[in-house]
């Protein structure tokens, strides 16, 4: 039925603070009343003052009296959307004196005579259901109406608590306005019976035709639905003690021959119960309608089943496969996962170092624990994306749901099932976390064991060219297990390197190149890194010499001056982060921490440049350009760089001597990287 309320009242103490009673159904509308303010206009602006007031009788609300009426009020901090002529998108928020309650809405001017305002209430929250826009075009709203609900055991989500009002004027735009608002969704009271003493972890509820969805259309003019392309509502960590589970939904009307499907998942057991529809046994989802309706999961035709265990218990790689590329994640502090190069499995194991690995456990009820084997932490799910590492092994947010479709697996949130472990592979924010939106969610599950063997790195691991003039290396030299790393040069008249691993090359007084073996070994480590050292001869009177590097891993984790090779580079500029790319090289900026202006410069070459080749690119979208001065003086074109590593030639018109200074401007907001430079 209709209840003829003059009055709106706010969405949380419209359902929250009220005596239910499970009635099969009970509609409801709310309107307001008693306006008598006088509006304020500024210039190109109009003013419009909504208030209401409650009364012993009418009211917008589940339930029925008790010996004191209705027991709901009013309470500040109340928003709601208006709208004029659905051009303007206005938010609002309530005052109070006593229990009546007032906005204030300010409009642009638009000098119509005729129109129509709209309110819409409550205001979005994109993350968890609600109004999102209007459209003037076509006339409607788009409604985020969320397949994954959390109510409380007396009332429906927040989320979907809609109403929606229109008021038409016809002699200018008014100063103050009565409006009567529906509610646009229709309502569910479920109760489980058939079962006792078990904890309901959710309760999912399938429909024949769709009732949900994140942008469903509704017309305000007809108060009709399109768009609307989700089947399935899951009620989620319910409060149990009554059996009792609200949702809201797009109304739908269903029919004889109809089948319902409710699924109660515990934390050991699913029960699954087909219901057909019929003329005695019959259920519609009706617009300002509470339906109320009882599942029993304890007759013959419900289907038990009991989780298997799709995985074994035992310690694992998590890689992520997509386009050409693969990656493993890895143990990080914060709010996100890193990751790894892909490590190719051996027999079908992956040897891999501690961080790498993860010890998933099954839980004996469709859950899995994810843990860090290097750390003993717990991998996570509480709010936004983050994926975080805890110490402690909690019920509620370390609980993953694990699924495959044969070739892939699939890592979900226990707590939300719309939250997914995937890779972020967009430039400067690669990590692993849990996303509602696609990212890279086909994960690779592979047996894994920790690498326990001593072993080491090298960087850099390529044979060098070293100027006439010689100068110094530093080598970063990174053991694991234990490992002792000595290095030995094949030739110390010249080439030496000390215990800290940096390199020392005596300048060349001939006129011939030479040339030297650095090893890098330790004992019980099968891995050997030979890096060959090779020195140019000394030029003839007015000959240029020469120089190249290439980027093999970071180099600079900051501004500053770091040795690249025989030279000092130094790194100035505006952004904020730096990495590594095995294909693009030194990662400078980020999305998030761009370098709008970036310099890299050298004072340490003495000789002529004729022409310098130097290797870049950016991130996707990337709109930088590139100059290089020698001495003050501009060799070459500018370029633009692209999002594809490339080498560009900057040649002088005369050989020049000075400051080599590598420029990049942009008006993006993209990574840069540089993979290599060569001077002559």
């Amino acid at each position: 039925m209709k209840m003829n309320s003059k009055s709106i009242a706010t969405m949380k103490n419209l359902f929250t603070r009220l005596m239910l009673v499970a009635v099969a159904a009970m509609g409801f509308v709310a309107c307001q009343e008693g306006i008598d303010e006088v509006v304020v206009t500024t210039q190109n602006k109009v003013t419009v003052e909504f208030t209401g007031a409650f009364n012993d009788d009418t009211r917008s609300q589940f339930g029925e009296k008790d010996e004191n009426g209705y027991p709901s009020t009013w309470s500040g901090n109340e928003a709601a959307y208006f709208s004029l002529n659905a051009a303007d998108f206005v938010k609002a928020t309530n005052s109070l004196d006593g229990s009546n309650a007032s906005w204030s809405v300010e409009f642009t001017d638009d000098g119509s005579t005729t129109g129509t305002i709209y309110a819409f209430s409550p205001v979005n929250n994109s993350n968890t259901g609600g109004f999102k826009k209007i459209y003037a075009n076509y006339e409607d709203v788009t409604v985020y109406v969320p397949s994954s609900q959390s109510p409380s055991t007396t009332s429906v989500a927040e989320p979907v608590h809609m109403l929606a009002a229109t008021h038409n004027y016809t002699d200018g735009i008014p100063t103050a306005v009565g409006l009567e608002f529906e509610h646009i969704l229709a309502y569910g009271k479920m109760q489980i019976t058939g079962l006792s003493n078990v904890e309901i972890s959710s309760v999912t509820v399938t429909s024949p035709i769709p009732f949900a969805g994140t942008n469903c259309y509704y017309y305000y003019a007809t108060k009709t639905w399109d768009k609307v392309d989700v089947d399935s509502i899951t009620i989620n960590n319910p409060e149990t003690s009554n059996y009792t589970f609200w949702f809201g939904c797009v109304p739908v009307e269903l029919k004889t021959g109809n089948l319902v499907v409710v699924v109660t998942a515990t934390d050991g057991t699913t029960y699954t119960k087909t219901i057909a529809l019929s003329e005695t046994k019959h259920l519609n989802f009706t617009k300002g309608i509470v339906s109320s309706f009882s599942v029993n999961m304890s007759t013959e035709d419900v289907v038990v089943e009991t989780p298997m265990q799709l995985i074994v218990d035992g310690d694992y790689v998590i890689a992520v496969s997509y386009d050409d590329s693969k990656y493993i994640m890895t143990a990080s502090t914060g709010s996100y996962q890193g990751y790894a190069d892909y490590i190719e499995p051996v027999d079908g194991i992956v040897t891999a170092p501690a961080e790498s690995v993860w010890n998933i456990v099954y839980n004996g009820d469709g859950t899995y624990t994810i843990k860090s084997v290097s750390n003993d932490t717990y991998l996570s799910w509480e709010s936004g994306n983050s994926a975080k590492l805890i110490e402690t092994k909690d019920e509620i947010i370390t609980k993953m749901v694990i699924t495959s479709d044969e070739e892939f697996f699939y890592i979900q949130s226990n707590k939300d099932n719309t939250r997914y472990l995937q890779f972020n592979s967009t430039s400067g924010q690669e990590r692993f976390a849990f996303y509602t939106s696609a990212q890279k969610k086909t994960l690779l599950l592979i047996p894994a064991k920790v690498d326990t063997k001593p072993s080491f790195t090298v960087s850099p691991n390529t044979d060098l060219t070293i100027s006439a003039d010689g100068g110094e290396i530093e080598f970063t030299v990174t053991p694991k297990n234990g490992a002792v790393v000595t290095a030995e040069s094949s030739d110390t008249t010249w080439l030496t390197i000390d215990n800290t691993f940096k390199a020392t090359v005596k300048a060349n007084e001939t006129a011939e190149a030479r040339s030297a073996t650095i090893t890098f070994s330790a004992e019980g480590c099968d891995n050997v890194v030979v890096v060959t050292v090779s020195q140019e001869g000394k030029p003839a009177e007015g000959e240029a010499t020469s120089y190249s590097y290439t980027f093999t891993s970071k180099q600079f984790s900051a501004n500053g001056t770091k040795a690249l090779g025989v030279l000092n580079w130094t790194l100035a500029g505006d952004g904020g982060y730096w990495g590594y790319d095995a294909t693009k090289g030194q990662h400078l900026g980020s999305g998030n921490n761009p370098y709008k202006n970036l310099t890299l410069s050298t004072s340490d070459f003495k000789s002529e440049v004729n022409k310098i080749v130097l290797e870049t690119s950016g991130g996707s979208s990337v709109n930088a350009t590139c100059t290089i001065t020698v001495g003050g003086t501009q060799i070459g074109d500018a370029i633009k760089i692209t999002s594809t590593s490339t080498e560009y030639t900057f040649e002088a018109t005369t050989a020049l001597k000075g400051d080599i200074v590598i420029s990049y401007s942009q008006t993006s907001s993209k990574a840069i990287y540089i993979k290599s430079i060569a001077i002559n």
